[in-house]
This record gives structure tokens, sequence and C-alpha cells, in this order.
């Protein structure tokens, strides 16, 4: 698997799937922002520091910077943020 190091990325969903993702993405070494439209969820305890979650549809999300996102599994093809990326 190739290092990302210095890669800022956005994870789409914080369910199962998205939480996976959001812990190899960051032992890889990138930089992870989770998006969860669920505004109770929460900061899954087990990732590292460099994993913020942004929950809550309301909150704008930037995509400056970011050079990978991963949509979750039941994350529709034409969700916002993957048709701005």
């Amino acid at each position: 698997m190739t290092a990302l190091s210095g890669t800022r990325a956005l994870v789409i969903g914080a369910g199962r799937s998205g939480r996976a993702a959001a812990s190899l993405l960051a032992a890889r070494g990138a930089r992870v922002r989770v998006v969860e439209r669920n505004p109770a969820a929460r900061r899954d305890p087990a990732w590292p520091a460099a994993v913020e979650l942004v929950s809550g549809e309301s909150r704008p999300v930037s995509l400056d910077g970011i050079g990978l996102v991963v949509p979750s599994p039941g994350v529709p093809h034409d969700h916002p943020l993957l048709t701005a990326a």
C-alpha cells in the first residue's frame, strides 16, 4: 500500500466502513476529515489525533487541500461533496 504521508483525505460517512477507512488512511500517514450528516455522531475513540469529525448537514465542509475523497458504500453517487470533488 502507498504511504499517504501529508495527504489530506475526506471520508464521507462515519458508519462502520467510514470509520475503518479513516483509521486505515490515518495509519498510512494521511490527515483525515470524516463528514457525517447525523449531528449526533461522535468521534471514534480508536481514531488517532490525525482524524477529525465534522457532523451535521448544516456545517459547510471545504475541499480545499483535499487530495483524496473516500465515500462510504451507502453514500449516493450524486452526493454534493462527490460532485464538487
